[in-house]
């Protein structure tokens, strides 16, 4: 009766359990049912993507500073590990400092590290609606996810035929890509000036160090190299806005494209086929 009894348990907790840093992988549905959760700050930790994770773990410096020494500290074999895992990243991945990575790159490396993961899940599963709400409000990605979400649901309440639902929504996402775009513009714009700004700072500091001034020429020194890293990360910021904006461009063009097919009659609309589930 015990060894049945242990059995069972054993049973229970293989099926109950689910891996806690698993990020966003539901179905559409699924997806944009924890998508209208956003609204009201309940959306679970896995509906979050790993990027939008490692902006979360940016507010938690105990545990940030924790990871990024992971990185940092990461053996080449290690590094080569991590991008046979994501080889979307590219090469480039192996020689990158932890603050040159992207916000996808950050995030599946905490993805690698459960132990950190489960740190911030407890963090936001404990988090009162408020504090969710504000991250998700100052967060671009996620406002975007929201306002699909609201767009889907409009839709769906509208009773709009399915061609010009999709047409519509590429519009808006090709109006979200022009300003993410523009966004990325003004960061490596601003980029550009604190790296300006920072080299000036250094070329007085050499003046200073020349007329014999050396403690306050090493401070204006390092102001303007702390200066100029951070303008040529707000760069990198930029250059990776203007990325995902090209991207959500695309992205519209395609459905613009689809949306004008079905109200043509070139495409039937999804469904089940014979035998199975269609393809998505």
């Amino acid at each position: 009766m015990r060894k049945l009894f242990l059995l069972c348990a054993v049973c229970v907790g293989v099926v109950s359990y689910a891996p806690p840093c698993s990020a966003a992988s539901a179905t559409p549905d699924d997806s944009a049912l924890d998508n209208a959760n956003l609204d009201k700050g309940k959306a679970d930790w896995k509906n979050l993507e790993p990027g939008e994770q490692a902006d979360y773990l940016d507010q938690h410096s105990d545990v940030k500073d924790k990871v990024k020494e992971k990185w940092e500290k990461s053996t080449p074999a290690e590094r080569e590990a991590f991008m046979k895992k994501h080889p979307g990243f590219g090469k480039e991945v192996l020689k990158k400092k932890w603050g040159e990575a992207s916000s996808e790159e950050r995030g599946a490396w905490l993805q690698e590290h459960p132990e950190f993961c489960e740190r911030l899940r407890e963090r936001w599963q404990n988090a009162a609606p408020e504090q969710r709400r504000k991250f998700v409000d100052n967060h671009p990605r996620l406002r975007d996810r929201r306002e699909d979400a609201r767009d889907r649901r409009e839709d769906a309440r509208d009773g709009k035929p399915r061609g010009e639902r999709m047409e519509q929504q590429g519009e808006r996402r090709g109006r979200k890509g022009e300003g993410r775009e523009r966004r990325g513009e003004n960061f490596e714009r601003q980029g550009e000036r604190m790296e300006q700004h920072g080299e000036r700072m250094q070329n007085q500091a050499d003046k200073l160090d020349a007329a014999g001034h050396e403690k306050a020429a090493d401070r204006l020194n390092r102001q303007g190299e702390r200066l100029e890293q951070k303008g040529e990360l707000r760069e990198n910021r930029g250059e990776h806005m203007q990325n995902q904006g090209e991207r959500l461009q695309r992205q519209g063009e395609r459905r613009e494209k689809r949306g004008e097919r079905i109200q043509r009659g070139g495409a039937a609309p999804r469904g089940p086929k014979a035998g199975g589930r269609g393809k998505k």
